[in-house]
């Protein structure tokens, strides 16, 4: 496994703690986050596949931003800001499905995604 597929503890910003493994890119960090359970084994599977094909999916994260900024054209501009934080693989029914949630630097709301094999959808912020 390379080392970009290694999962192991890690801190986020200095203070939450996860499990899984953590990106390094030349213009960003990417939390790839797992949660420890019985279905670890798939997620780190699906995770995986994230990690080792980050520069794919973070070109298809751009083009999943523009189509939505193209489908809600007052929340473009916001839309466009949003650089991705973490892809967190926590969800009891489906190992593959991970939750991705976006940098606070980036935007002044939360917003979030779903992404499920190499496809995102369900682009939302928190009010």
């Amino acid at each position: 496994m390379s080392e970009r597929g290694r999962f192991a503890p890690f801190v986020r910003r200095g203070e939450s703690q996860g499990y899984g493994a953590v990106v390094e890119l030349p213009s960003q960090r990417v939390y790839v986050e797992l949660v420890e359970d019985a279905r670890q084994g798939e997620r780190q599977l699906a995770a995986l596949e994230v990690v080792e094909h980050i520069e794919e999916v973070l070109a298809a994260l751009e083009r999943f931003k523009a189509a939505e900024a193209m489908r809600r054209p007052d929340d473009a501009d916001a839309i466009g800001r949003l650089v991705v934080e973490t892809f967190a693989f926590f969800a009891k029914k489906d190992p593959r499905f991970a939750e991705v949630s976006f940098t606070e630097a980036s935007s002044d709301d939360v917003w979030f995604c779903a992404f499920k094999d190499g496809r995102f959808f369900d682009l939302d912020e928190e009010t």
